[in-house]
């Protein structure tokens, strides 16, 4: 059943304003056909995304996924203002991140963000480690 089927006779409203309901339907095959591509594994998103983006004017079907993603958008805020374990969850991980860089400015804050070593070949390499941490900061890579 195209997906406009059953909203023919009511609009349909989205966070953004009107969602183009006949834009989907006309494009409902050709958004099934991408979203199978990608389940199995076929093409990444970004690569279609690259090839939607290529052509030199807008095309209908990059419009219709636009629209999808209005749709899902607001489907996604309806379930974040209605499930408090879901903003739990995700109150979570924005701490467990704010705690790893809390203690990566404490590490940085003790050394006073300066090159301690006399030596040029010691300040280079330390200049090296704070510019590319995941290459031998030993207190880098432990916080990762």
């Amino acid at each position: 059943m195209p997906f406009g089927a059953r909203h023919r006779r009511r609009e349909v409203r989205s966070s953004g304003g009107k969602v183009n309901v006949d834009l989907i339907d006309r494009n409902w095959a050709d958004i099934l056909r991408i979203a199978s591509t990608m389940a199995a594994g076929t093409m990444r998103p970004s690569q279609i995304l690259r090839k939607l983006a290529a052509y030199p004017r807008q095309n209908e079907l990059a419009a219709a996924l636009r629209e999808v993603g209005r749709i899902e958008r607001s489907l996604f805020m309806l379930d974040w203002t209605t499930d408090p374990e879901m903003r739990r969850r995700a109150q979570v991980g924005l701490n467990k991140g704010e705690a790893h860089h809390a203690l990566k400015r404490a590490i940085n804050f003790h050394q006073r963000g300066e090159l301690r070593d006399r030596t040029g070949e010691g300040q280079h390499y330390q200049q090296r480690r704070w510019q590319q941490p995941w290459k031998g900061a030993p207190a880098s890579s432990a916080l990762t």
